[in-house]
């Protein structure tokens, strides 16, 4: 299974959730299991809209777009965040509104069984969309797990307070406030890191991977800059290299750093090599499909190659 695979599933669970929530609210007469039906809706939507992220993200390199698509997911990734952002005023409104009003929490054995069975679907889910989202660094999907996981922390708030609700008569409002808070501070600093990466963020690991591996072949970096856009990786290095040595083999040495950061980078997708001593650029991108493409450029002499 992919990280599309995983949104497919999100988006299937919440609409089950949403629907057996609903279903069973009305049963039992629950304004508050109706409100967490409609509330799975909004993940419904957070889901669908990492779905379509994803999705645009692995469309190939065009005319107008020639460095993918890979930022739609991160845009998906700030939309679950203003989801998420939404959800934690809501929540916080409804516990203030509950003690404002004094409201009794009543939930009958069904309503028991719909909120069991949402906090062990939701942390499943939450789970696997952590796994995904971290193995193939996909904000968005790590976006829509956190809101999987403010569900379930929402879901164990709900039934924490009903235990205290005969000792407390506030307890459904003050959990509900906590529980609206921590959802805010994780949207703040969820957004924080989604935002940066819109901007284009450096890859520290990338960077720590090349200048070990420049290190253990004696290849000194002058410069080093990388850009992260989504799930994809660009770097700039600017390599200085013995100046007696010929042309030929500073073109082979920046032919054979390129592949081999590009073997062991897995989302290195753009790479520009310049050899300071010898004014050779070499650029490498790497396509969705296909061979690799390189372009040199002789600094010196104008020649393309």
């Amino acid at each position: 299974m992919d990280k599309q695979g995983v949104t497919i599933l999100s988006v299937f669970a919440n609409i089950f959730l949403g629907a057996i929530k609903i279903v069973a609210g009305f049963m039992i007469n629950s304004a508050a299991l109706i409100a967490d039906g409609i509330h799975s809706v909004t993940d419904f939507m957070s889901s669908l809209a990492v779905f379509f992220g994803v999705r645009l993200a692995k469309k190939p390199v065009d005319k107008e777009h020639p460095y993918g698509h890979y930022a739609a997911e991160t845009i998906s990734g700030l939309v679950v965040v203003f989801i998420l952002i939404i959800s934690g005023i809501w929540i916080m409104y409804d516990g203030i509104n509950g003690i404002l009003n004094q409201e009794a929490v009543k939930f009958g054995i069904v309503g028991f069984i719909v909120v069991g069975i949402s906090i062990i679907l939701n942390e499943v889910m939450a789970r696997m969309k952590f796994k995904y989202g971290r193995k193939e660094d996909s904000l968005a999907l790590i976006a829509d797990a956190e809101h999987s996981r403010a569900d379930v922390i929402s879901s164990v708030g709900v039934l924490c307070a009903l235990a205290l609700s005969n000792f407390f008569q506030y307890a459904d409002g003050f959990i509900a406030i906590l529980i609206g808070v921590y959802i805010l501070q994780k949207s703040y600093s969820l957004g924080r890191e989604v935002i940066d990466n819109l901007l284009g963020t450096i890859d520290d690991k990338a960077e720590q991977i090349i200048k070990e591996h420049c290190q253990k072949q004696n290849i000194s970096i002058t410069s080093l800059r990388t850009r992260k856009i989504g799930e994809i990786t660009s770097a700039e290095i600017t390599i200085k290299l013995n100046a007696s040595l010929h042309v030929d083999e500073a073109e082979q040495i920046s032919k054979d750093l390129q592949q081999e950061l590009m073997d062991k980078i897995k989302n290195l997708k753009y790479i520009v090599v310049q050899i300071e001593s010898h004014k050779l650029t070499q650029d490498s991108i790497r396509p969705r499909w296909g061979n690799r493409r390189q372009f040199q450029k002789d600094r010196v002499c104008g020649r393309m190659k």
